[in-house]
């Protein structure tokens, strides 16, 4: 399905949707490679359901593309998915309390981060998320802060590893920065239902354990709260069909976790359930 792209209001996007908008709007985040979401199958198929999607990119690709937009994943304002919001109503016509935030790993974390913020959403549907915020993915000089909100920086997790070599039995806690706890994503604000999606063998982070915790806290506070959860699966779980269990490149490996036919078999069973989560949204 053809897109139209977006800058608007600082905003920068692919716009799917069909001729008949049937349901919800979906507002899709990627993870830490920048750029739009890779996976164009997931918006095309969203707008074909009848449910209109916006992908966004929220920073730069390694390639720095979209030039409009921060050049690494540090600082972005919370605001950024307010302002995706005001964009995907004015294009679909969809009104707030119709819309579901989709996000994939540290997307999953911003979209999470951004629903304790608004008292009218639909749903968040987050794949390897984190129950926490980390900081900014820059590898150099002092580590800083990923997310503002108003301006100020919001407290973060120091990495305990670099990319691909987080180890799931590692205690979460020994990626605090700080006082214990202040870098919680406060899910217990969290007002509308939430689905979670993670594998066991994630490679990059432990998202299982992670969603576990954010799980736990929402239904301590008697939020509405799903979590879907495999045992042989990679970190790229957003979409259906094939995905990457590793990325290789010159003189590195970075193994995100799971089997091929473990990845393809939860990624369309999860696909089912989130066209089911949608359907009630």
């Amino acid at each position: 399905m053809d897109s139209e792209y977006i800058f608007q209001d600082g905003v920068v996007a692919r716009y799917y949707a069909s001729e008949h908008v049937s349901g919800v709007g979906v507002i899709i985040f990627d993870g830490a490679g920048g750029g739009f979401p890779i996976d164009e199958s997931v918006p095309s198929a969203l707008a074909a359901a009848g449910y209109p999607a916006l992908a966004v990119a929220y920073f730069r690709n390694g390639q720095g593309y979209p030039a409009e937009l921060p050049a690494s994943l540090q600082r972005i304002p919370v605001e950024y998915v307010f302002a995706c919001m005001s964009v995907m109503m004015s294009k679909s016509g969809v009104p707030a309390d119709q819309i579901v935030l989709m996000g994939q790993s540290r997307g999953a974390e911003l979209v999470l981060l951004a629903a304790t913020h608004i008292s009218s959403l639909a749903g968040v549907v987050a794949f390897s998320p984190s129950d926490g915020l980390w900081q900014a993915s820059t590898f150099e000089g002092e580590a800083s802060t990923a997310w503002t909100r108003g301006g100020e920086d919001l407290p973060f997790r120091k990495f305990t590893y670099g990319p691909g070599q987080w180890q799931p039995a590692s205690p979460i806690a020994a990626a605090f920065i700080g006082d214990d706890n202040q870098a919680d994503i406060p899910v217990q604000q969290i007002s509308c239902p939430v689905m979670l999606i993670s594998s066991e063998d994630d490679r990059i982070w432990p998202a299982t354990k992670m969603a576990n915790m954010v799980a736990a806290r929402m239904k301590a506070a008697d939020r509405t709260v799903q979590h879907l959860q495999f045992p042989d699966a990679s970190h790229v779980l957003m979409g259906f069909g094939e995905a990457p269990i590793r990325v290789m490149g010159p003189g590195f490996t970075i193994e995100l976790g799971g089997s091929k036919d473990g990845t393809r078999a939860a990624r369309d069973s999860a696909w089912s359930a989130v066209l089911a989560f949608l359907a009630e949204a």
